[in-house]
């Protein structure tokens, strides 16, 4: 992601370092790698180190994982009773 709060939602909800690569092209790169690994023209994932060089680390904050920790089971709720709206708003 480009964003850098989005990154360190990111690495804070799943409590690991975020890589961003220093391409534009993220999602076409990562369907070009995919698709590499359907027909075997590369083996696994460990090869992407290849083809994308890293530029910035996003470290998880503990203390904002804690807290989104917190607040899951208000989401949780939330999601719930909005589910109906959710169906009508479905056009």
């Amino acid at each position: 992601a480009r964003s850098v709060l989005w990154r360190e939602i990111f690495a804070s909800m799943l409590r690991i370092p975020v890589y961003s690569g220093s391409e534009r092209a993220g999602t076409a790169l990562g369907s070009a790698y995919l698709a590499a690994m359907g027909v075997g023209a590369v083996s696994g994932f460990a090869q992407i180190s290849r083809w994308v060089q890293a530029k910035h680390e996003t470290a998880p904050d503990m203390a904002a994982a804690r807290r989104y920790d917190d607040l899951y089971p208000a989401y949780q709720g939330l999601y719930d009773s909005l589910r109906p709206t959710f169906r009508i708003l479905q056009l």
